[in-house]
């Protein structure tokens, strides 16, 4: 393993063009437009790249990659890259870890992690990705206890669950994830309800964009 260097946060880099689409992922020619070229922008500086050892070579991952691999700049899709950037200065240190010494357990049944999670570590592609949801969940019945993963360094069998502070989630009446589902999924919100669910949407992605991550997570560590 490599030791890491002191980085800055890079700009949109090459690997995003050169690395596969994941089957499934939301990217079309609409997530390519004006939103999304505005939503890389405002996260340029922001956060440190992950960088990954693949066959070898060293590779520098940004936010910005993942939000052009995914097509949007989503919540979740943020909350994915953090949590990596946690796991991986839990259980690698001062390492660079190799892309293939991951595994990755999810509770969260939404695409936006699970595509960070395959860009950053390839984990879908290779089987070492588990969906474990709990009973009575899927992508339209969510709750904060859902947003939880499970990652792990195959060569030691150490681990990070890590799980999302309720502080997170934006106020909003009746909270955020009914809301989340009268909009996104039953289609009976009123103008005004749908508008609220898009600032209330802003700002989750804002606090995980921007909050240090002992405001974002907390995690269990087990194993050497």
């Amino acid at each position: 393993m490599r030791k890491k260097e002191v980085l800055l946060p890079l700009l949109v880099s090459a690997v995003a063009l050169s690395v596969p689409m994941m089957s499934g992922c939301r990217l079309s020619t609409a997530h390519q437009g004006p939103q999304l070229q505005q939503d890389v922008k405002g996260a340029q500086s922001r956060l440190a790249p992950i960088v990954i050892l693949d066959q070898g070579k060293e590779l520098r991952l940004t936010i910005e990659d993942v939000a052009k691999y995914h097509g949007d700049m989503c919540a979740c899709s943020v909350a994915g890259f953090r949590g990596l950037q946690l796991a991986i200065s839990e259980l690698w240190d001062s390492e660079v870890p190799d892309r293939e010494d991951f595994r990755i357990v999810s509770s969260w049944p939404g695409k936006g992690n699970q595509d960070a999670f395959e860009f950053v570590t390839r984990a879908k592609t290779r089987d070492d990705f588990t969906l474990d949801l709990r009973r009575q969940t899927d992508v339209m019945n969510v709750s904060i206890d859902d947003f939880t993963f499970r990652i792990i360094r195959k060569s030691t069998g150490a681990s990070v669950r890590i799980r999302i502070r309720t502080a997170v989630l934006p106020e909003v009446p009746g909270g955020f994830f009914a809301l989340r589902k009268k909009v996104k999924f039953e289609k009976t919100a009123t103008p005004d309800e749908k508008s609220r669910f898009k600032r209330a949407s802003q700002q989750f992605r804002e606090n995980f964009l921007t909050l240090p991550v002992g405001e974002i997570f907390t995690f269990e560590k087990t194993g050497p």
